[in-house]
């Protein structure tokens, strides 16, 4: 075992409210990709409100911006929920709710020594 963990964070930016149309199906998978996150063998913890709830968190001043950030005790753990279980069948349909694009990011031998 080492001392790290590994933290993930998504940034996406929505169609439309939370609680609008557009944004329906999103919606209306978070509980059921939620708990299945958390019962994952690896899963450390996520970013939530005392709630449970991470989309009211908005640390940018775009309000359709939203993050997504959960910390695993390895790659593989992260993989494996995110890649081989019922998470993935999310990230195979269409994504109407929200905005596609790029994020450069550093490459892991880019990225400063811990």
């Amino acid at each position: 075992m080492t001392g790290y963990q590994l933290a993930q964070l998504n940034i996406g930016v929505i169609k439309g409210p939370m609680d609008s149309p557009v944004m329906a199906d999103f919606a209306a998978n978070l509980d059921r990709i939620n708990a299945l996150a958390e019962s994952m063998p690896g899963f450390v913890w996520r970013l939530q409100t005392e709630a449970g709830d991470a989309t009211s968190i908005r640390p940018f001043e775009n309000e359709n911006m939203l993050v997504n950030m959960s910390v695993w005790r390895d790659i593989k753990a992260l993989n494996d929920y995110v890649y081989r279980s019922a998470h993935v069948e999310l990230m195979r349909l269409p994504t109407p709710d929200v905005v596609r694009g790029q994020v450069e990011a550093p490459f892991e031998d880019e990225c400063p020594a811990a």
